[in-house]
């Protein structure tokens, strides 16, 4: 009983671990942290989306903002066609991309909200940044993409190892009740 419980805790505080590691690096929802601004929410697209990578979408429903091979409109620029997402910088308010064109280039977009009209209708803008204020948080996404589909694929086999752990505990343990009252009741039978 000391040995699986002892596993059931150590799995508890690998998976919290994997689970902040995941959380960091954007795919998930954590349950240790959020690591961006409340009104966004970053996924990973595995295999199910065609494994695009982080894609980072709006909280309510209205579908993605930056993902790979998406063309977006910049403000006083030309669009831009998206060929990787290689890092993000965030505060609590903002978040900024760093992605890579079709071209090569490195640019840091600012994924901003402006009110349309007074019903509270508001849209997302794009805007270039040259130079990224030290208070925003930095989150490396440069990994491979088997990187993240391994990770993934990890944690959730830990999940899986730390619910078949638990429900063995609780059947021991209720096994352990019962052979308990009935080794109380025949015990007064006798």
């Amino acid at each position: 009983m000391k040995k699986i419980l002892f596993l059931f805790i150590s799995l508890i505080v690998l998976y919290l671990m994997m689970d902040y590691q995941a959380y960091y690096y954007g795919f998930g929802n954590g349950w240790l942290s959020k690591k961006i601004p409340s009104g966004y929410h970053i996924l990973f697209a595995g295999s199910d989306l065609g494994d695009q990578g982080i894609i980072i979408e709006e909280n309510n429903m209205n579908g993605y903002l930056v993902r790979k091979d998406e063309v977006i409109e910049i403000e006083n620029s030309p669009k831009i066609l998206i060929k990787k997402i290689t890092d993000y910088f965030f505060t609590s308010h903002d978040i900024i991309v760093g992605l890579n064109d079709s071209e090569g280039n490195n640019k840091k977009i600012k994924i901003g909200i402006r009110p349309v009209n007074k019903k509270w209708k508001e849209e997302h803008y794009f805007e270039e940044v040259f130079k990224i204020n030290k208070n925003y948080k930095h989150i490396n996404l440069n990994k491979s993409l088997l990187y993240f589909k391994y990770f993934k694929l990890l944690k959730n086999l830990v999940l899986i190892f730390l619910i078949i752990v638990f429900i063995i505990l609780v059947i021991k343990y209720f096994l352990f009740l019962l052979f308990k009252i009935i080794d109380k009741y025949s015990s007064k039978m006798k």
